[in-house]
Formats: structure tokens, C-alpha cells, sequence
């Protein structure tokens, strides 16, 4: 799993300076593990986007969460 982001009391000045650590912050912690980054530029064609939107559809569909509730 690759970690995009990084909670900023474990990063190393954050640690150094204030000594902080793992444990300190939990929820900071479990969100970090769970954040999905989406890819987007201001270079990103429309078919892109297309591609995008219809993938993270497709996505829920086959999760069945629900998503014929949701509003476009």
C-alpha cells in the first residue's frame, strides 16, 4: 500500500521538534490510511473525466452501496 498522505506529527521535524509519535493522534492516523487521491490537472481532457466518473460508478455499482440514491 503506498501512503500519500503522511500525518504531519509523523514527520521527521514534526517528531524532532515536538516530539510527537505513532498512537498520538489515532483518527489523524486511520484517515491517512483511508484517503483515495483522484487524479487532477488542469490538462485533463474531457474524455478523461469521462473515464474518471464512469470508472468510480462502475466501482460503487459492484459494491452495491447504494448509488442509484445519490444525486448527480
Amino acid at each position: 500500500m503506498m501512503e500519500y498522505f503522511n500525518p504531519i506529527h509523523l514527520t521527521t521535524s514534526f517528531k524532532e521538534k515536538f516530539g510527537t509519535s505513532k498512537g498520538m493522534l489515532p483518527i489523524t492516523e486511520k484517515i491517512s490510511e483511508t484517503v483515495l487521491t483522484l487524479p487532477l490537472y488542469p490538462n485533463m481532457t474531457n474524455e478523461e473525466k469521462e473515464y474518471l466518473i464512469e470508472s468510480i460508478i462502475e466501482f460503487f455499482e459492484t459494491q452495491n452501496w447504494g448509488l442509484k440514491n445519490l444525486t448527480w
